[in-house]
């Protein structure tokens, strides 16, 4: 359960729409609307998450967390760097292959300015960005489309010499930008790293109707394996948006702002979740979606913790883009140098108690120059040194010395 529980939180936060004003005055306080998200960039978004959900959630009994939408925007900063068949590898792995770039990229535009609309009683907070080695030469346009499009802030840090301090100024980025649920995204790069393109995304909501916390019990769990455990349960009653499947039942709980929710898929069968994970599609998600209706009840739902990471380029290999990761890639739209994808790493959080929730999740895209990375040249020849005059077409040395007193 508590797997299907961090798909369809991220996913609902995607579905936000704009409330309406009481009058005129008012109105004219709000900012502006967003420009329309993209129906076909979140069906993309979505389609990504249920494959890797499934890639993921492979160990029955194990929790995962993740957020699809961290990674969909990280790999898409990542893609615009891209040519060739890495950017086609790429694209049908996040599923935006049917997608020009710039409807990928406005796209994530509108959806990150839909995301961050103000709204009572939750807020949403994405940030982007790109850590470039010092001195190296990005291709203007890879840089220009990622500041436009995704907000990305572009720094520079020297990966070559203090690869160390690189690291700690990237998680202290990232743990400002999760309000600290985040605080190490990275644990190290190497001297060959060129770029780290970082998502960070944090959400925070009161529930609608709040679970009473004198409500919360200990009660039974029952585990994949059949063993029970004690968890504080939440219980609260009165109207529930509710939805009963041929083998599942579910509720969507809202949160105050009345746009993002938390959809809960509970299997007929104590250890019916991983074949509940295998039949989960976005044509599914569409469907229920739609199919909650207002029914008087109870709830009762366990308050929980989790922290969940991993280190994705396995599963995105599956996924189709393993040329991204090998000495094959084709960065060439980032860089006029071979690089690759060195990693991606992926790091979770999310906080249910009576009040409401807080998740976080941040992405790091790693990538690395395929052939040695080269200091800026620099020749000082302030000591003893030797020269030659040389015919170049034959190589004969012409003339040979030793130079130790220059004068």
């Amino acid at each position: 359960m508590r797997t299907m529980i961090a798909l369809a939180a991220i996913a609902m936060i995607g579905a936000a729409g704009c409330m309406s004003a009481n009058n005129a005055n008012a109105e004219s306080k709000k900012p502006p609307a967003p420009a329309r998200v993209d129906p076909a960039l979140v069906s993309g978004h979505n389609r990504f998450g249920a494959r890797m959900l499934r890639e993921l959630a492979v160990k029955p009994g194990a929790n995962v967390f993740f957020s699809p939408y961290s990674i969909s925007t990280a790999l898409s900063m990542t893609w615009n760097g891209a040519a060739g068949q890495t950017k086609a590898d790429m694209a049908k792995a996040l599923n935006i292959d049917g997608l020009a770039p710039d409807m990928v990229n406005s796209g994530s535009a509108a959806l990150k300015a839909a995301l961050e609309t103000p709204r009572e009683g939750a807020k949403i907070s994405v940030a982007n960005s790109l850590w470039a080695q010092k001195g190296a030469a990005f291709k203007p346009a890879f840089l220009a489309v990622n500041r436009q499009d995704y907000g990305a802030e572009v720094s520079e840090l020297d990966f070559l010499h203090t690869p160390a301090g690189s690291v700690n100024t990237i998680n202290a980025w990232t743990s400002q930008h999760t309000n600290g649920k985040i605080p190490k995204i990275l644990a190290s790069v190497d001297s060959s790293t060129v770029m780290v393109l970082v998502n960070a995304i944090h959400f925070k909501g009161k529930w609608a109707d709040q679970f009473t916390k004198s409500s919360t019990q200990p009660a039974p769990f029952t585990l994949h394996s059949g063993a029970k455990m004690q968890v504080p349960m939440m219980h609260r009653g009165g109207d529930i948006r509710a939805l009963t499947g041929e083998d599942f039942a579910a509720v969507s709980l809202p949160y105050a702002d009345k746009r993002t929710s938390m959809v809960i898929f509970l299997p007929n069968e104590t250890n019916g979740l991983p074949a509940f994970i295998q039949g989960f599609t976005p044509e599914k998600w569409d469907e229920w979606r739609k199919s909650f209706r207002p029914r008087e009840g109870s709830v009762a739902i366990p308050k929980f913790r989790l922290e969940w990471g991993a280190e994705l380029t396995a599963p995105l290999s599956r996924l189709g883009m393993a040329s991204a990761f090998t000495g094959d890639a084709d960065f060439s739209a980032m860089m006029d140098r071979p690089l690759a994808i060195s990693q991606v790493q992926h790091k979770a959080f999310v906080d249910v108690d009576e009040e409401g929730t807080e998740a976080a999740a941040a992405t790091a895209v790693g990538i690395r120059a395929t052939s040695v990375m080269l200091e800026p040249f620099r020749f000082v020849a302030d000591h003893p040194f030797l020269c030659a005059i040389v015919d170049d077409p034959t190589g004969e040395i012409l003339f040979l010395g030793a130079v130790y007193q220059p004068k």
